[in-house]
């Protein structure tokens, strides 16, 4: 356990002060006022220890009991903790997850994922790869949890900007900050797309997991896209052998609609939220991921893509057809995969044209009735026909 360089304590009319200096106020490091206690812990690490011998030299100091013990170790422990949390000491513990690694292999990508097992979601169990498999595993991309003290808030150009993601870029790295995740304080994500280093607090309960997964899905999508794979929002089923995608904008009734196949029409649901799309063989293919919103609906297998029917709300059932331009155009909107920068759009709007070219694209104006997908399904049947 040790200090951290740029703090000076100082009384100021009697009351002791721990402030910065320097690069951390150029840094905008916070600094905090000090109780007695506090000032004599503070003294204790002026020169590195463990944490066993600062705590042994507190009971000295104060020639303290037995029975004083646990109640000074804990008002120690609440100290240190603060002190960590502002970035002003170092513990002496191992604060990056690095030996604790578990691997996935999501649509053909590996992920080396660094952190607590707490910290990790139970969806992607799904798609580890076995300790055997591990030995051998070249992963495209490492993510590790750590719960030091922040890097700098230097963050560069400002690419993003809303509730939920502030985004900024600067070389060689994307760094992100979710607004809302109060246990994630800033991921670091290095433009190669092959190493992001997520900066956490503790505890990692059910609620930093499930928010520690959401954001997992920003880094793992912008490797995907690098390797030419993306994700639609959309809810998907399996007729026929192909996967059926229908998205359109919250509340249109793409879960409503893929209920009713899988109830009239006995379909298996692919994915309730997030479908990813790429080419195997040189064919449009629907590819396993865990993300499915709060469906809870996802598959790990992959299925060829039949179509994407873009939803719209109305009285009667019609599907209308959509010039190739519409098509490509409609489907890089409804796309999830990075737009950050024209480079990403372009690559968004590439992928799109070429994947219209190959499936049934088109739009279904629709009420929540089973009518909507029998209309559909004449629809795909007739496409498959004509496919054949």
């Amino acid at each position: 356990m040790k200090r951290q360089e740029g703090y000076l304590l100082h009384s100021i009319d009697g009351v002791p002060y721990l402030l910065p200096f320097g690069q951390n106020i150029a840094a905008h490091k916070r600094g905090v006022r000090l109780n007695e206690t506090g000032v004599v812990l503070w003294n204790l690490l002026e020169t590195e220890k463990t944490k066993e011998q600062i705590l042994q030299e507190f009971f000295d100091y104060y020639e303290a009991s037995e029975e004083d013990y646990e109640t000074m170790k804990k008002d120690a422990d609440v100290f240190f903790q603060m002190l960590e949390n502002l970035g002003i000491i170092e513990m002496d513990e191992d604060l990056t997850y690095s030996k604790n690694r578990r691997i996935y292999d999501i649509a053909g990508i590996r992920l080396s994922l660094c952190g607590p097992d707490e910290a990790i979601h139970a969806s992607l169990s799904a798609f580890e790869i076995t300790e055997k498999d591990n030995k051998t595993a070249d992963c495209d991309l490492t993510v590790r949890l750590t719960a030091a003290p922040c890097r700098d808030r230097f963050y560069g150009k400002l690419l993003i900007k809303n509730d939920n993601l502030m985004l900024f870029y600067r070389e060689p790295e994307y760094i992100m900050e979710f607004p809302k995740f109060k246990g994630i304080e800033r991921i670091y994500l290095n433009q190669n797309g092959q190493e992001a280093l997520v900066y956490v607090h503790r505890p990692f309960d059910p609620a930093f997991t499930e928010d520690f997964f959401h954001a997992l899905r920003f880094v793992y999508l912008y490797t995907a896209q690098k390797k030419q794979i993306f994700a639609l929002h959309s809810a998907s089923i399996l007729y026929k052998g192909k996967a059926w995608l229908f998205s359109g904008p919250s509340g249109t009734g793409k879960s409503t609609h893929t209920k009713l196949w899988n109830r009239f029409f006995e379909t298996p649901y692919i994915n309730g939220d997030l479908n990813l799309l790429g080419f195997s063989d040189g064919k449009p293919a629907v590819l396993g991921l865990p993300w499915c919103g709060t469906s809870g609906l996802f598959d790990t297998a992959s299925y060829p893509l039949g179509g994407i029917i873009l939803l719209r709300q109305a009285k009667e059932n019609r599907v209308l057809s959509l010039s190739e331009d519409e098509k490509a155009l409609l489907i890089s909107q409804r796309l999830i995969s990075p737009a950050w920068t024209s480079d990403q759009l372009s690559s968004n709007l590439e992928f799109a044209e070429r994947l219209a070219g190959q499936i049934l694209v088109c739009r279904l104006c629709c009420n929540m009735e089973q009518k909507a997908a029998e209309v559909m399904r004449d629809q795909i049947d007739c496409f498959l026909e004509k496919d054949q």
